[in-house]
């Protein structure tokens, strides 16, 4: 009978619904683009931050939901050639277009292992574009000056990306550090009447790999270790 019932909560521990939240906070880098036709194929992809809080719940040992909230930057280098007045050439400086957005990623993942854990994801990406600006920036050695003009009234306000990607973290005493690496891809484009007409313009969608470094917290109910606290604590 004491086999049967040992048995039993081993069964149950294997199985248990591990009800944990964590919190906390990641940043890192985006490297972004508008694809290969923009600016008539002339362009380049641009470096810039990403950042924000992040939230999920684990409501089985390995499905997770949670969502991030984020603020993300996309952009596109454009390369300008300068030519003097005898149309000899001088020199080639990138100069950006660069849209700055609020984001809400609603992430669903499956995570497996033990204090080293891995994590698939997928998610949809839902944005609010907070600036749309074009960045002038001049040789070096010109008497020209930068130039910021803003695009904000014109453009789209709303994105929709989809995400698939990969965290890979590490257990400590109150949470995890996590490294997430993944790829977003807007359903949207940034084109409409008034900006970047279709008319006159391919579509055009923001793209970008990114890669940060994180921290999440427990809060509420600790994870249960499953069949190991129970081995460790046998029934008398």
């Amino acid at each position: 009978m004491i086999r049967v019932l040992l048995g039993i909560l081993l069964l149950s521990g294997s199985t248990a619904v591990a009800q944990l939240h964590t919190v906390g906070f990641h940043g890192g880098g985006i490297y972004s683009s508008l694809g290969s036709n923009f600016n008539n194929g002339e362009n380049q992809g641009k470096l810039d931050f990403i950042g924000g809080l992040n939230y999920q719940y684990r409501f089985t040992n390995a499905f997770t939901l949670g969502g991030n909230l984020e603020f993300t930057q996309y952009g596109a280098q454009v390369p300008v050639d300068y030519y003097d007045v005898f149309g000899e050439y001088i020199a080639t400086a990138n100069s950006s277009w660069d849209w700055n957005y609020v984001s809400v990623p609603i992430i669903v993942g499956y995570e497996m292992g033990g204090k080293f854990r891995i994590k698939p994801k997928m998610a949809l990406v839902p944005s609010i574009l907070t600036r749309s600006i074009y960045n002038f920036q001049p040789y070096e050695g010109s008497t020209l000056s930068p130039i910021k003009t803003s695009y904000y009234t014109d453009a789209k306000k709303i994105d929709l990306a989809g995400m698939a990607g990969v965290d890979l973290s590490a257990r400590f005493h109150s949470g995890y550090v996590f490294t997430a690496i993944d790829f977003r891809y807007s359903l949207t484009t940034v084109n409409n009447d008034n900006f970047f007409s279709t008319a006159t313009n391919d579509s055009y969608r923001h793209r970008g790999l990114t890669f940060s470094l994180g921290v999440r917290f427990n809060i509420g109910n600790p994870e249960p270790e499953g069949p190991k606290d129970i081995i460790d604590n046998p029934i008398d």
